[in-house]
């Protein structure tokens, strides 16, 4: 079994780090527990308090923070507890040791880079900011001694107008005996110092600072109200913190302010613009790629018809509860490949404004790069939209299928594929069939692929004319403004006489049924039966049918609550069936996780699928309820069970949130996540995840998993193959979403069964990607029949040029730059070289010696100013070869500090390295 390096290190660098405490280091801690973190920040967004102050009106359409908004805010929050965000490295990010001023700061300063991100019409990076900055305020109260000192209401200088120069804290208000935190006590503000784990049990700090406290190890007091009753509980002969509650009343209160006036905020700066104030809340867009290339010639005029059409039918209300799209998207693109910049609007005007002004290219252009300018149109839309894509021809980037996939689950889009027929290119007609890289998107994204005929082909029996007198009961726009929400149910087999069958259980919560039977050559027949075992046909109340070449969609309004009966009969081909609805009850998506290593426990997303047979723990989102009596199971493509997933919510969230965790033995054959229970009103509901997931047959550990970069600059990584089962030709395509680019199309490589080898790449980051923005390098791998075989994935943080390695990758520069750290080594065998630098943070990295994925040493520089006028360096290394660390400042002398050849390295701690200027 493959111990993942990711976590080994993670364990190495906290129990190094809380080791260098010792001496009063000015470390980090934590706060409220991860739930809590959770629970305040869905509280506070979902109901405002008694003024609900996030509903507002803009241009006629109300706007309140998404489901899965929410889940986005609450996902960054929890991950300021998690890696290189922990106040183990970040005690700015948490209100801990002395850093409030700078913690002040960097609130004022993520309101604004919130309102900037908006403006650029990046609404997921302000949300992932609205998070960090919800965890500080939250920190505040939990750190602080606040609360022991009397307060039941928010401190508002801790990002208000004079937050620029708070009030100064003392630095050793506390008594002897640091329990003792009230007025009587304590008496002045301060905050919490770390005091270490039960590797080191309870150093002494300086006089009068105080701990932080750790409620794992007894007998060490300190400030924090981590635990409530519920999860002090779960540790013997630990009590919940007295102050817990007060704690977290005043921390709700607090982030229903920051929110609060952040709004104001938007709104003032943005004069009320709906696409501004749209972006921040989480709402989604409606939005087009449509093929411009010279082939689209006779159809792009039915095109802007369809998605005119489309787009006011999605006016109507018809869709589901949280579901309206107040933005619409548009991006048009020729071949060779050049793409519109992409519109992004709240306005219906201007959106039908540019589609009436589409041109076609000249020439015919088949096959086209339809996947790459869906590539872009996804890191243009906010979470959760819908697009649909109009084209005529196949794919000519059909190798970009699985990096565009990954990027549609990152943002959580459904794609729709409508392909006209037929293609005026003969090597590129598609024959009446649907290309499998459109099919298998849609299929996995939630979406459909349908096949438009020529409206003159009246030998086509099976074809609905869209543009004639003929029409079906609904039309073309139906297939686009169909019901959204929660996936019923998911049905696939192949050719045959059998047809798929699926039992429905339909609740009071849907109001739209939408029921897709679809095959590459010829629609299957729909048969439906209500719960009295009516058939469902024309004339039927509130039913409408769509057929295409190639899918026949049905949409029932106000179903009857009770069982339905559903069946797909014929179709030529491998065969779908697809039931859905616009039921505010989702399950939304199902992720494979891995617990942190912080001491706040929490989880991080697993990068790939592992082998069959392998345990691994599953994280859930349900949103909607109430809900009650939930039994999760996995289910294959039939619909079969392939055994019960034992989810539950974490312990200390209670009823708030909507994640479901638990670890299972991973199907050996793909899957998806199903669920059933009761509603409110006692009905009987079934809910699956659009996403399949399977075993890999190629598992992919990449090593860094998170990457820090800036633009310009290059970076190795190394990703560990393992194979499992037969091995064999495996063929490796690299794609990235946020800007990011590979400069390798594929590599082959031959790998031996259960032999795994490193495959060595270097990212080279474009200089146009921008500052400040997350994205993610997608490594997929695929076997000589091309099915897929496995994925790995690292995560991408954007940072300002010339801040990382000083332009070299043997120096860090940390502190913006104040100073430059390298390592020298020399080994046994007297070869010697420069060690490889890795950032962790503004003020510490690691370094490695021979292999860059095997870091040796770690360091940090912490400003001590406020404390004895100095900064301080602290190192720590797991070796005994002989190496030297030289700490430069911009404006002295350096400092040298060194390990012998043969002796076990100690830790150093310098707490009067460099004096302060």
């Amino acid at each position: 079994m493959l111990v993942r390096r990711s976590s080994w290190i993670r364990i190495a660098w906290i129990r190094i780090a809380v080791g260098l405490v010792l001496g009063g280091m000015a470390g980090s801690a934590f706060g409220f527990e991860i739930a809590i973190h959770r629970g305040i920040t869905r509280e506070a967004l979902v109901s405002g308090g008694v003024s609900e102050p996030y509903r507002v009106v803009v241009d006629g359409v109300t706007l309140g923070f998404t489901e899965r908004a929410l889940e986005q805010i609450q996902d960054a929050n929890e991950a300021m507890d998690l890696g290189p965000s922990m106040g183990l490295f970040r005690p700015e990010r948490h209100f801990l040791s002395g850093s409030h001023q700078q913690a002040s700061e960097r609130l004022i300063s993520l309101r604004q880079e919130i309102v900037e991100a908006l403006a650029a019409g990046r609404g997921h990076e302000a949300r992932k900011k609205l998070g960090w900055a919800l965890h500080a305020v939250q920190d505040f109260y939990s750190h602080s001694n606040w609360i022991e000192s009397g307060h039941s209401t928010p401190r508002l200088t801790l990002y208000g107008a004079d937050a620029q120069s708070p009030p100064a804290l003392n630095e050793s208000p506390c008594p002897m005996d640091p329990s003792r935190l009230g007025p009587s006590g304590g008496g002045e503000l301060t905050l919490a110092y770390f005091v270490g784990d039960s590797l080191f049990g309870c150093p002494v700090l300086g006089a009068g600072l105080c701990q932080h406290g750790n409620w794992q190890i007894s007998g060490c007091p300190g400030i924090n109200k981590d635990l409530n009753a519920e999860l002090a509980a779960e540790w013997p002969d630990v009590e919940a913190s007295p102050y817990h509650l007060k704690a977290r009343q005043v921390a709700l209160d607090a982030t229903i302010d920051f929110v609060s006036t952040l709004v104001e905020e938007i709104r003032e700066q943005t004069d009320e613009d709906l696409e501004t104030l749209a972006l921040f809340f989480g709402a989604a867009a409606l939005g087009f790629v449509v093929d411009a290339t010279g082939s689209m010639t006779a159809d792009i005029l039915r095109v802007a018809e369809v998605v005119r059409e489309a787009v006011e039918g999605s006016l109507s209300g018809r869709v589901g509860p949280g579901t309206d799209f107040p933005l619409y998207y548009l991006k048009t693109y020729q071949d060779p490949f050049r793409s519109s910049p992409g519109l992004l609007t709240g306005s219906l005007d201007e959106f039908l404004d540019a589609l009436t002004s589409v041109e076609v290219g000249s020439g015919e252009d088949c096959p086209e790069p339809v996947l790459s300018a869906l590539l872009e149109a996804l890191d243009q839309v906010p979470q959760g939209s819908e697009l649909g894509v109009l084209t005529d021809a196949r794919a000519s980037d059909w190798n970009r299928q699985e990096v565009v996939g990954s990027a549609a689950f990152f943002h959580g889009a459904k794609i729709t594929f409508f392909v006209f027929d037929p293609s005026p290119c003969p090597e590129s007609s598609l024959g009446g069939t649907i290309p499998r890289e459109y099919r298998e998107l849609a299929d996995a994204t939630g979406g459909s692929a349908f096949r438009i005929p020529d409206p003159a082909n009246a030998t086509d029996s099976n074809a609905t004319d869209f543009n004639g007198p003929a029409k079906a009961d609904g039309s073309l726009s139906d297939l686009i403004t169909a019901a959204r929400g929660g996936l019923l149910t998911v049905r696939s087999g192949a050719a045959g006489s059998e047809p798929l069958v699926a039992e429905v259980p339909v609740d009071s919560t849907i109001h739209e049924l939408t029921i897709t039977s679809s095959s590459d050559l010829g629609a299957p027949a729909l048969a439906i039966f209500d719960p009295s075992g009516q058939p469902v046909a024309s004339g039927f109340p509130g039913y409408r049918q769509i057929v295409t070449a190639t899918a026949a969609v049905a949409l029932i309004e106000n179903p009857r609550v009770g069982a339905w009966r559903v069946e797909a009969r014929g179709g030529d081909g491998p065969r779908r069936l697809r039931v859905e609805s616009d039921s505010p009850i989702e399950l939304l998506r199902f992720d494979l996780v891995e617990e942190s290593d912080g001491l706040h426990g929490g989880y991080e997303a697993l990068h790939g699928a592992p082998p069959a047979g392998r345990s691994v723990i599953g994280d859930a989102r349900l949103l909607g309820g109430p809900v009650s009596d939930l039994v999760f199971s996995a289910v294959d493509e039939t619909g079969g069970s392939l055994g019960a997933i034992p989810l539950e919510p974490p312990a200390g969230s209670g009823s708030v949130g909507a994640r479901h965790v638990g670890s299972f033995p991973m199907p050996d054959r793909p899957f998806r996540l199903a669920v059933r229970g009761k509603t409110g009103s006692g009905e009987i509901f079934e809910r699956m995840v659009g996403r399949t997931l399977e075993p890999s047959t190629l598992e992919i550990v990449p090593d860094p998993e998170i990457l820090r970069v800036s633009p310009g600059e290059s970076y190795p990584i190394s990703f560990l193959l393992i194979p499992h089962g037969e091995g064999g030709t495996f063929r490796l395509r690299f794609g990235g979403t946020g800007g990011l680019r590979s400069d390798l199309f594929y590599y082959d490589v031959e790998l031996e069964p259960n032999c795994p080898e490193r495959f060595e790449y270097t990212l080279r980051v474009p200089r146009d990607v921008v500052p400040g923005t997350e994205a993610r390098l997608w490594l997929n791998a695929s076997t000589e029949a091309d099915e897929p075989a496995g994925i790995g994935r690292v995560d991408v943080s954007i940072e300002q040029p010339g801040t990382l390695f000083c332009g070299d990758p043997a120096q860090l520069c940390l502190h913006g730059g104040a100073f430059r750290v390298g390592v020298s080594w020399r080994d046994f065998e007297g070869r010697t070289g420069r060690a490889t630098a890795a950032v962790q943070s503004e003020d510490s990295g690691a370094f490695s010696f021979f292999d860059p994925a095997n870091w040796e040493l770690m360091i940090k520089v912490l400003d001590g100013c406020g404390i004895n006028g100095h900064f301080w360096v602290f190192a720590g290394a797991a070796t005994n070869i002989e190496y030297t660390i030289e700490v430069t400042p911009s404006d002295g002398a350096s400092k040298i500090y060194t390990n012998p050849l043969g002796s076990s390295a100690v830790p150093t701690l310098d707490t009067e390295a460099i004096a302060c200027p």
